[in-house]
């Protein structure tokens, strides 16, 4: 995990942010593959992304959420959104290749 987030030992991490890039890596990815990545929030003060070499999905309100997702970067992970200072939990996080077949 990145720096700024604890694993908290029960399936959830919390991120005391500081306003730098803090991220919380969940993958390898393999650039312009489809992933499905759902997720829980359970509690947050701002805007969080999923982010692949970018900005590929923002939330800022607690839930759960599925997305299907294509691969910018060989890295994907959640960090904050914009210059925000975040804090947050999310658990339940799950990011699976999906296979297309033509």
């Amino acid at each position: 995990i990145g720096a700024g987030w604890t694993d908290n030992n029960d399936g959830s991490y919390t991120l005391v942010g500081n306003g730098t890039l803090q991220t919380i890596k969940t993958t390898a990815a393999t650039v312009g593959a489809l992933y499905r990545v759902s997720w829980t929030v359970d509690s947050i003060d701002n805007g969080m992304k999923v982010q692949s070499a970018g900005g590929l999905f923002d939330f800022s309100a607690t839930g759960d959420y599925v997305e299907l997702l294509t691969a910018t970067d060989v890295d994907m992970g959640f960090s904050r959104s914009g210059g925000n200072v975040v804090n947050t939990t999310l658990s339940n996080i799950s990011v699976k290749q999906l296979i297309t077949v033509a």
